[in-house]
């Protein structure tokens, strides 16, 4: 994983526990359980697709393909 990609997620992720942590001391009720949960999910689709991307560049490097090939 290159230095730049795994800056973003790094960030990414501190930014949508920033905004958790708001909103858990700003809501209240079923809207603060839901509105958790939601971010909890976009973490997790977050890191998947970072994930899914190292994968993908694991396997075109051993095959010897260029990932900026179309």
């Amino acid at each position: 994983m290159r230095p730049a990609n795994s800056n973003r997620l790094f960030i990414a992720i501190l930014l949508y526990g920033v905004l958790a942590a708001s909103s858990f001391f700003t809501l209240s009720g079923d809207v603060r359980i839901v509105v958790l949960i939601f971010f909890v999910g976009l973490t997790l689709k977050t890191w998947l697709a970072q994930e899914r991307e190292k994968l993908y560049a694991s396997e075109e490097a051993e095959r010897g393909e260029s990932p900026e090939e179309p």
